[in-house]
Order: C-alpha cells, then sequence, then structure tokens
C-alpha cells in the first residue's frame, strides 16, 4: 500500500478520484482543508445520494452493496454532545466512513478507539489556478 500520495485535480474531474481511492468496506477517510476546500463535494462525487451532514453531525446511507457514513464535526462545540450521540452504533466493518472536521474531536477514548484500522486522510488544498484541487492522501494507523 502507498504511503501518501499527491493528486491534482480540476473541480470538473473530482469524480476521477475514486482512481485513486480503494474504496473498500470498513475504510474511514479523515478529509481535511479549509471551508470551501471541497470536502463534502469530493464525498458527493463519489456518492451522489450524501447530503452534508453539517447540522445533525452524522449522515449514513446505502450506495449499491455499501453502507455509507458521512460525519460532520465543524459545529461540534462539545465533547458532551459527542458522549451522547451512541456513535459506537455507527461503526462496523461494512460500513466506509468520512469524517470531516476530525480536529474538533479531542475526547481519545470515546471516538478513535473505535477506529478499528488504518485510516486515509485527505488534506484538501485549492490552488488559485483553473478551480485546481490539491489531494494529499496519507494513510497511517491510529492504533499502533
Amino acid at each position: 500500500m502507498e504511503l501518501s500520495k499527491i493528486v491534482y485535480l480540476p473541480l470538473n474531474k473530482i469524480h476521477e478520484m475514486k482512481e485513486h481511492l480503494s474504496l473498500e468496506p470498513g475504510d474511514w477517510y479523515f478529509l481535511d482543508g479549509d471551508i470551501g476546500a471541497g470536502k463534502t463535494t469530493l464525498i458527493q462525487s463519489l456518492f451522489p445520494d450524501i447530503t452534508s451532514p453539517t447540522f445533525n453531525y452524522i449522515h449514513q446511507t446505502s450506495w449499491e452493496c455499501w453502507n455509507i457514513i458521512h460525519m460532520d464535526f465543524y459545529r461540534l462545540e462539545s465533547q458532551d454532545t459527542l458522549k451522547n450521540m451512541g456513535l459506537d452504533m455507527y461503526f462496523n466493518p461494512a460500513t466506509i466512513t468520512f469524517v470531516e472536521w476530525f480536529d474538533k474531536i479531542t475526547d481519545e477514548k470515546l471516538f478513535w478507539s473505535l477506529v478499528p484500522k488504518p485510516v486515509r486522510c485527505i488534506k484538501i488544498s485549492l490552488i488559485p489556478m483553473d478551480n485546481m484541487r490539491e489531494y494529499h492522501i496519507d494513510y497511517f494507523n491510529l492504533n499502533s
């Protein structure tokens, strides 16, 4: 497995990111980037039925034979909110999980211990020419 790769794509070709991701049940993708960088747009290009869960934190849907979970913690104000969500019911090996604004989560015992295997972090950066995006994909293991 590659430990790191960088992909450059214009926003109108974002659907081509599928070629650069393995996308298998059990995968976790942490998406990092400024507001407007294209985190939700990337997920929607991979799975068109996904909507942004910004106001309710979690959106779960099915796509073909997969379960997809999209978590967005941008508006997370309290770690107590996380504790009351029942997050463990969302984690299973048949699901592909995307997490936006994961840096808002500071309760490691509650959240990070639920992540079952290595994750992929995709840092999205805007490039000020031709509406380009840089996708820096890193693979790392939180449980090692």
